[in-house]
């Protein structure tokens, strides 16, 4: 270094080049602490995803964790001696087969342990001893689904329904040992199906068990209102363990779960999550129990934005003043799939025109009609609310009778963009439907299910079929699906279904498929 003095303007430039330095010195320095907070992120970030995996191959069956050479050697012991052929190909193609099998089975049996079938079928004497054992079998097959998902049914048998009938038999001494089980398994519990239940039980499950249950199917032993213990509703009020169930999507229920107290209110014996769930089943063929229906569709369907499947079953008299209510429509804005039961009377074929009256459903593309309610459809003109759900739909299932040819020509007018059509019914039943269908009165129409029945297919059958297939017009859709139910599978060895199969061999090379299925 040259310890000479140096001028002015020697010295500026110096200083400036030290300040520039230090400068580039500190951004490197906050650079190198920024990338520091990246790394240790991404570092946090390979150990939480290293977790993720090991967690997800705990999961797994310990078979798919043996290398092949060791399956290799234990299936080389099993297979039977080859001496005709040498021990290479076709040994190496059976080990194989039988290895790929192997795994297969036991990855079967591991995922048995997450959905649990448990059934129970006790009496007075047998109860004690039972009761403690089902639920050792349940934590048994808890421990073994290693943490997981897991889906329980419990099924009750008759045994268990007739004592729990008894007017000696209290809640406390029923089966505490179930309410044990469920609550202990049940923030793990995706699917959770009880049958023949007896209602007052689901009091002692608390609130919060369901904190991961997204499938709900409760079908009660006897109706909530014949419930021996009807005053329990008064005492303990509403069963509120499904309230706090913020992944519950979809919910089936066997029988109404209002009650009719003696002020003449409805009372919800088991509320919902109404504002969360996607679909809901509540069809049962009881008359008394199918009318309280009513109740859910004035106090809890106008919360059910969500909602896009619903299936209801209504009794033949109204207990609703409907006329008394407010007037305003309610808007279902993600409903997609609507099936409505009724259930005999005079009552009950205005129940569609009450339920589309009061409600929109702007994104209605199934319809189920069950039971006598079409009467209502043979004056759609006068009902424009009814008229504008029908000409949106895209599919269409009759589960009734059509006793007359102008009601279904008139219900098929009304729908002109059905693409699917489902008679449940035989088709001796409908011996008009051919000629109605061969009109083009459904010009959209690409699939189409029938029920075969005791009688043979008819040759209006196969002529529609060709003519909506080989000798279809090209303004009119091509018939590309057509299913065929039968009680027995030799349905389908008639001469009529042989010639339906003939035909199909004829037109397969258009993309059309006949599908036979056995109902039983």
């Amino acid at each position: 270094m040259s310890l000479a003095p140096c001028g002015q303007h020697e010295r500026s430039s110096i200083l400036r080049q030290i300040a520039e330095q230090r400068t580039q010195l500190m951004t490197l320095k906050n650079t190198a602490g920024i990338l520091q907070q990246l790394l240790d992120e991404v570092q946090g970030q390979v150990i939480r995803t290293q977790g993720g995996i090991s967690a997800l191959e705990n999961l797994l069956p310990p078979i798919l964790n043996l290398p092949y050479d060791i399956t290799r050697e234990i299936f080389l012991h099993c297979l039977p001696p080859n001496e005709g052929c040498s021990k290479s190909t076709q040994k190496a193609q059976q080990l194989a087969h039988v290895s790929r099998k192997w795994r297969s089975i036991a990855h079967t049996i591991s995922e048995f342990w997450r959905t649990l079938h448990v059934k129970f079928d006790f009496n007075e004497e047998n109860y004690d001893r039972e009761g403690p054992a089902t639920a050792r079998h349940i934590s048994t097959c808890i421990h073994r689904s290693k943490g997981g998902p897991v889906a329980l049914k419990l099924m009750t048998g008759k045994h268990l329904r007739n004592f729990a009938m008894k007017e000696s038999v209290t809640f406390d001494h029923h089966h505490p040992f179930l309410v044990r089980a469920v609550t202990s398994v049940g923030h793990r519990l995706t699917s959770f199906i009880y049958t023949h239940f007896y209602p007052p039980d689901l009091h002692a499950i608390p609130v919060g068990t369901f904190g991961s249950l997204e499938t709900l199917i409760l079908h009660a032993a006897v109706p909530f209102r014949q419930c021996i213990n009807h005053q329990i509703w008064s005492e303990k009020g509403p069963v509120k363990a499904f309230l706090d169930s913020p992944s519950l999507r979809r919910v089936g229920l066997n029988t109404s779960y209002y009650i009719d107290m003696v002020d003449g209110r409805f009372t919800n014996c088991v509320p919902l999550p109404w504002g969360q769930l996607t679909h809901f089943i509540n069809v049962d063929n009881s008359i008394d129990d199918s009318a309280n229906n009513e109740a859910f569709l004035v106090m809890e369907l106008p919360r059910c934005k969500r909602l896009q499947y619903l299936a209801l079953g209504l009794g033949e008299s109204q207990l609703i003043n409907w006329e008394a209510l407010p007037t305003t429509t309610v808007t279902i804005p993600n409903l997609n799939s609507l099936t409505l039961s009724t259930i005999g009377g005079d009552e009950a074929d205005k129940w569609s025109e009450l339920v589309f009256r009061r409600f929109v459903f702007p994104s209605l593309r199934a319809l189920r009609l069950d039971g006598p309610c079409l009467d209502v459809y043979t004056n759609m003109p006068g009902r424009p609310s009814m008229l504008s759900h029908l000409l949106q739909l895209d599919r269409l299932s009759l589960f009734c009778s059509l006793p007359h040819q102008t009601e279904l020509l008139k219900l098929c007018s009304y729908t002109p963009n059905v693409k699917t059509l489902d008679v449940h019914q035989p088709i001796s039943r409908y011996p008009v439907l051919w000629d109605i269908l061969s009109s083009d009165v459904l010009p959209l129409l690409t699939t189409l299910v029938v029920e075969a029945g005791a009688a043979e297919i008819s040759r209006g059958t196969i002529d529609y079929v060709q003519c909506r297939t080989l000798d279809c017009p090209p303004d009119i859709a091509q018939l590309a699906k057509l299913v065929v139910y039968a009680e027995v599978a030799e349905k389908f060895e008639t001469p009529g279904f042989l010639k339906l199969a003939i035909l199909w061999e004829t037109f397969r090379w258009k993309n059309t498929r006949v599908i036979p299925r056995v109902t039983r």
